[in-house]
């Protein structure tokens, strides 16, 4: 299985404190050609019963120097990703890509949230030292 992000653990501890339960961590999604690991799995729930659950992947973008390779690698495998959940459930669960809000910041600048607009990625920013969410960003149509 593949190494979590540097920072998986404050990111996982930020969406429990938003009242989400963590289900698995390395979540596999097989198909015929390959197998992807998903980083985390959460459910929300009341009275026993699950209102939401979602998937995480999580990118620390922790190297100064692969920023911009870091940045093809997540949209890369959150693509990727999404179509291998699609081609696999009639009932797709939504997916996320969770980046630190310093990273956002510094590295989402105008040409890549087109892109992500253009690629309907949804984004969750993380505040790493609070451990909280700080934002959900779904693309505009």
């Amino acid at each position: 299985m593949p190494a979590f992000d540097q920072c998986h653990d404050q990111v996982v501890r930020a969406f429990e404190n938003d009242g989400w339960t963590l289900v698995a961590s390395n979540v596999a999604v097989p198909s015929p050609q390959r197998v992807v690991y998903i980083d985390a799995a959460f459910q929300r729930g009341r009275n026993g019963s699950i209102e939401s659950l979602m998937l995480i992947e999580i990118k620390c973008f922790s190297h100064p120097n692969t920023v911009t390779t870091d940045l093809y690698t997540a949209i890369g495998q959150y693509l990727i990703y999404r179509s291998m959940l699609a081609a696999r459930q009639p009932i797709v669960t939504p997916l996320y890509l969770v980046v630190p809000m310093p990273i956002f910041r510094s590295v989402f600048d105008t040409i890549v949230i087109d892109v992500i607009d253009q690629a309907g990625i949804q984004l969750v920013t993380v505040d790493l030292i609070e451990e909280r969410i700080v934002s959900w960003y779904k693309s505009r149509p």
